[in-house]
């Protein structure tokens, strides 16, 4: 999961608004290949717009609150092989997210960081024998 988190204007009720506004997020993510807007989730949670992507086991969601609002990417179903996390769904995700982040970018060296620490944490290291 990718989460971006923007404070809200408290000068919107002067015109300026906090980005992404939902109509900026909405044409981005309409714009994605094969993402799909959820009209069952939206419509289900009044103020969460999200949009699907089956095939890449991904989905996108806007959402604002009195005090901010919220970007976020999110794998959709358990994959059991951690390579396939590492190598596709994560550095896809990240792409996905820079296109709809308008402010924050996350950077590569972030990203393979973030992917070797999850690499090492995941390995199984045998335990010495005490006698």
């Amino acid at each position: 999961m990718i989460d971006g988190y923007y404070p809200i204007s408290k000068w919107e009720f002067m015109g300026r608004k906090t980005k992404p506004t939902l109509e900026e997020f909405s044409e981005i993510a309409e714009s994605l290949s094969g993402f799909v807007l959820d009209q069952i989730t939206t419509l289900a949670r009044n103020g969460l717009h999200t949009y699907r992507n089956r095939e890449r086991n991904l989905f996108v969601n806007w959402s604002k609150t009195n005090k901010i609002i919220c970007i976020g990417i999110i794998q959709e179903m358990p994959v059991l092989d951690l390579g396939i996390v590492t190598h596709e769904i994560v550095p896809y995700a990240v792409e996905i997210f820079n296109r709809l982040s308008p402010t924050w970018q996350i950077g590569e060296e972030l990203v393979r960081r973030s992917l070797e620490a999850a690499l090492e944490g995941s390995k199984i290291i045998p335990q010495r024998r005490t006698n």
